[in-house]
């Protein structure tokens, strides 16, 4: 059998071209193979290692087949020995390729004992991420020689590399009670100084701020609701006003164009209804000033758009980690099912894996992360005033689970209910629902939905759109 090892990318190639500057790249076989041995021999081995290593770490394709197929049985909480292993890589076509049943029992008699895994893993994730480097430094160097790439461009993608390749770097650490005593009374002194009772950073909308404190790290806040009932409005007055307040935001839509949601920005400032820009000519010269003062104004906001169709949740993570680390406070994303998650499940764990990655994403750079969702056809089937519940929440209970706070947006009028219980008026009124709230109380706030400027205002304080 022909030796293949793995590159920084984790692709298979021959003997060869594992040479680099007429140097071998950075390996370990032999940490590899007592890494592999110890987590055949101890049931409990994969339970360090995983949270270290991937396949892709391993240099030997061998290797990397067969811990793959441990790290297959493993997820699946499925017991780990050679015989689980043997049978696991038979299912997967890899058996043969990485040497045969022969190859595991040789694997078994390496190590005695996984007292010093943990050691080896780590050796094993420096010499991966110094291959990384070396293909990411060698990619740079090759596209540096092109004239044809723009050096921006190219700046930004090598930036992207190493970004990805320290990302790898575990970043968790254990802390003391006293540690922990210490941090905790820093933010309570913070907090304490703060005036008007908001913590994070405002929602716009002072009854919500009052329930919440504000939008704050490392929340996810998950705002679900039927197609129509204004969830993308929602979220871009939520953005312009903490934008306007001084908190730059990322929005990741999935959805609507940038070109689509900076109109309706435009329209939030100037009133003017969002069907406004799709006919300039009709205009009057009035209009078509105010539209042109209201984009300079919009223009300025502290906000970025990204409306990369189909994002899958690692890549929305890296640009996640580019955007705070220039500037942002915030990152919304509309909306969840719109994205990809990892794949070889169903569509609902799919969505589970995209809720944890939008959790890890807050919890990592320290930021709230506001998340759109929509809500099951089962609302529309239900009786009643078809006010949603938490088991509406669309393909995963994990959005539950995973979330701070869930909030519905509701509608009355989007089903024909005119009038409340008391016979009162609901046009125009919305109710933002607090189905789950893990830091506070479970409320509802009434906003006012403006329907033509496609934002929302509070209840009690909305007038009418007075710019010039």
């Amino acid at each position: 059998m022909k030796t293949q090892y793995h590159n920084g990318n984790g692709q298979a190639q021959a003997d060869l071209s594992v040479f680099t500057f007429g140097k071998a790249q950075p390996q370990s076989i032999a940490l590899e193979e007592a890494a592999l041995g110890a987590i055949l021999l101890d049931k409990n081995a994969m339970t360090i290692a995983a949270t270290i290593l991937s396949p892709q770490d391993f240099y030997s394709s061998a290797n990397a087949a067969v811990y793959s197929a441990a790290m297959h049985l493993y997820e699946r909480m499925h017991p780990i020995d050679i015989i689980t292993v043997m049978e696991r890589m038979k299912s997967a076509d890899t058996l043969e390729l990485a040497g045969g049943s022969a190859y595991l029992v040789e694997l078994s008699n390496r190590v005695a004992s996984s007292a010093n895994l943990e050691y080896h893993c780590r050796i094993i994730l420096q010499q991966s991420m110094r291959r990384a480097l070396i293909a990411e430094a060698g990619e740079t160097m090759r596209a540096a020689y092109d004239d044809g790439e723009d050096v921006f461009d190219l700046v930004e993608k090598a930036e992207t590399g190493i970004f990805r390749v320290t990302g790898r770097i575990t970043s968790g650490q254990s802390y003391d009670m006293g540690q922990v005593a210490a941090d905790y009374l820093s933010h309570l002194e913070k907090l304490r100084k703060m005036t008007g009772g908001l913590v994070g950073y405002t929602w716009g909308l002072s009854e919500v701020d009052a329930i919440t404190g504000g939008l704050q790290a490392p929340d996810l806040i998950v705002l679900a609701a039927r197609p129509g009932m204004g969830k993308t409005a929602l979220m871009l007055t939520v953005a312009k006003k903490t934008a306007e307040a001084g908190n730059p935001a990322a929005i990741f839509s999935l959805e609507m164009s940038r070109r689509q949601l900076f109109n309706r920005m435009v329209c939030m400032e100037t009133g003017l209804p969002t069907t406004a820009a799709s006919r300039p000519n009709k205009l009057s010269q009035q209009e078509y000033d105010k539209l042109r003062r209201g984009t300079e104004i919009v223009s300025g906001l502290p906000i970025t758009i990204d409306d990369t169709p189909a994002i899958h949740i690692s890549a929305l993570r890296s640009k996640a980690r580019q955007a705070v680390r220039a500037g942002a406070k915030i990152i919304m994303v509309d909306y969840l099912q719109l994205m990809r998650g990892r794949g070889g499940g169903n569509r609902e764990q799919e969505v589970s894996s995209i809720s944890a990655g939008l959790k890890a994403i807050a919890k990592e750079l320290d930021v709230p992360v506001l998340a759109l969702s929509q809500l099951s056809r089962s609302v529309e089937t239900r009786g009643g005033d078809k006010r949603p519940i938490l088991s509406d929440l669309r393909e995963s209970g994990a959005v539950e689970q995973d979330a701070d706070i869930v909030t519905f947006l509701y509608r009355p009028e989007y089903y024909g209910i005119k009038t409340n219980e008391q016979g009162e008026d609901m046009s125009g009124i919305s109710e933002l629902m607090f189905a789950k709230h893990r830091n506070g109380a479970l409320d509802k706030v009434l906003l006012r939905f403006i329907g033509h400027e496609t934002r929302f205002a509070d209840f009690i304080e909305y007038q009418s759109n007075t710019f010039p």
